[in-house]
């Protein structure tokens, strides 16, 4: 069975980490999504993806070979955020990931950790990827304290435009399968 499979329905997944669960996206989910992408605070440091619940649900809910968006939820059924792998090149065994918290009272919990931790080490298990990269702020503080954490470095920094016109200046960290064997991930 290949990792975007369950043993029943071509179904993605679940991924079940110490402190959260990230499964497929389902329906029930956009309206929340969307919401949060309405927040100024998210929007400032995860960007805005989508301009309709049509263009959400296009992406969410049809996963390709080189996407996957998972839901981020608590043990209780929660959902407090969203984790993908984009970008994916099977070929070079690389992605790019993306992931935010939605719920900002769960900020600075570890619980963005602990997603990272599990969708990363699913995919570095179970597929050929090898190294998984991001783009970062440089002045989101707590996200970057985050990636370092999980074992992502920080290997070139590059000004871009923002959405809203202002210049910032990105990071792109990385993660390799053999840097993370090395040094004990979880």
């Amino acid at each position: 069975m290949s990792f975007a499979q369950a043993n029943r329905g071509g179904k993605l997944r679940v991924l079940e980490g110490e402190r959260v669960r990230l499964r497929p996206v389902e329906d029930r989910d956009i309206p929340q999504l969307m919401e949060w992408e309405k927040d100024a605070d998210i929007v400032r440091w995860a960007g805005k993806k989508f301009e309709t619940v049509e263009d959400a649900r296009d992406w969410h809910l049809r996963p390709t070979l080189q996407h996957r968006t998972f839901a981020i939820e608590l043990y209780d059924g929660r959902l407090i955020g969203e984790i993908e792998v984009l970008n994916i090149t099977w070929k070079t065994g690389t992605a790019e990931m993306r992931v935010f918290i939605g719920e900002k009272d769960l900020w600075d919990r570890g619980l963005g950790e602990d997603a990272i931790h599990t969708l990363v080490n699913a995919y570095f298990t179970m597929t050929a990827l090898q190294e998984v990269f991001l783009r970062v702020d440089e002045d989101n503080i707590r996200a970057r304290r985050c990636y370092q954490k999980v074992g992502f470095k920080a290997e070139a920094r590059l000004t871009a435009k923002w959405e809203d016109g202002s210049m910032r200046t990105l990071l792109l960290m990385r993660l390799r399968k053999a840097d993370q064997s090395r040094s004990g991930s979880r």
